[in-house]
């Protein structure tokens, strides 16, 4: 009988007694590594390799380890989530006779080691001839210098009143501005359906351009380079429970990727949708991408991410309605 295909040990080094692996032994991390930069780094380097590895009879594998560093993922870069992940670990590791160790305190020092002898004070005449403390010079008095801070302080007050007149120019025309670039309008996700969560509320990982071409929700939207490892998280823990079809925005376009991964975990459970971004929102301004069943689990989450991407990525807004 030929051996089964273990892709913990095969494709990540993690061998059958650490199995399954805890979120930070699955992404490589050090146990309870805090670091939102090197947490999204690891991640996207286990997504970058597991993508390469989507293909021949192993497959369907892959694209359970892509779902579960997906939620490993959105739950490390969550503080919140992170600190309820922490201390249910703790308590997994105690109980199973693991306990982690602290890093080891510091040696405290004696009293007569910490101590130093007080550095007594030069005399007026031994002040090194490098010190930055200027000499002492004799009071005097002169009726001119007594009458300049008077005129100082006029000086100041006139600077101030033409700093305060130019920031009231400069704010003025920032805001002609704003409304000529908006046509000064309303934010017209006021008007849709559900819940709409805008790319301006979103946790952003990555190098994301903002741009304004196009036909877009809020002030802009969001570009990426798909080669270039990048990620939006919308962390979805205080979201009433229920059933909700969700829905995602963005700006189509010939150079986009047609295989845009989404990772939404409901309920705790990961599952993995796929977006053509060549093509036209399949709802007009958004795509429908599925129904989910959100628990207002502290790990319910949605992310789309460039991992694996074949063209550049938009995202603009995300549509959640309650069925």
């Amino acid at each position: 009988m030929a051996e089964s295909f273990d892709p913990y040990y095969k494709w990540l080094g993690i061998p059958p007694q650490d199995q399954p692996p805890h979120h930070y032994r699955l992404l490589g991390l050090n146990l309870f590594e805090s670091d939102p930069d090197v947490i999204d780094a690891a991640a996207n380097q286990r997504m970058a390799f597991l993508q390469s590895c989507a293909h021949g009879p192993h497959i369907a594998l892959t694209q359970k380890l892509l779902n579960e560093v997906a939620t490993a993922r959105v739950c490390l870069l969550n503080p919140e989530s992170r600190a309820a992940y922490d201390q249910e670990l703790r308590q997994r590791l105690k109980a199973a006779g693991s306990a982690p160790t602290s890093p080891p305190a510091k040696p405290k020092r004696s009293p007569a080691e910490t101590s130093k002898p007080a550095r007594p004070a030069p005399a007026a005449d031994e002040v090194p001839s490098g010190s930055f403390l200027p000499a002492e010079e004799p009071a005097t008095f002169s009726a001119s210098k007594a009458a300049t801070p008077t005129a100082a302080a006029r000086r100041f007050s006139r600077s101030l009143v033409v700093a305060a007149s130019l920031a009231a120019v400069a704010l003025l025309g920032g805001l002609l501005l704003w409304l000529g670039s908006s046509g000064g309008q309303a934010d017209p996700s006021a008007a849709l359906e559900g819940i709409v969560l805008d790319d301006t509320q979103a946790e952003l990982f990555g190098n994301w351009e903002r741009r304004i071409d196009g036909e877009h929700i809020g002030p802009h939207y969001l570009f990426a380079n798909g080669p270039e490892a990048a990620a939006i998280t919308y962390h979805l823990n205080t979201l009433k429970p229920g059933y909700y079809q969700v829905r995602v925005a963005y700006v189509p376009g010939e150079d986009r990727a047609t295989k845009v991964t989404v990772h939404v975990i409901a309920g705790g459970q990961a599952q993995t949708r796929r977006i053509n971004l060549r093509q036209r929102p399949s709802d007009g301004r958004f795509h429908v991408l599925d129904t989910f069943n959100f628990t207002g689990n502290s790990r319910d989450a949605i992310q789309i991410t460039t991992a694996g991407a074949d063209g550049s990525v938009t995202f603009d807004a995300l549509q959640l309605i309650r069925e």
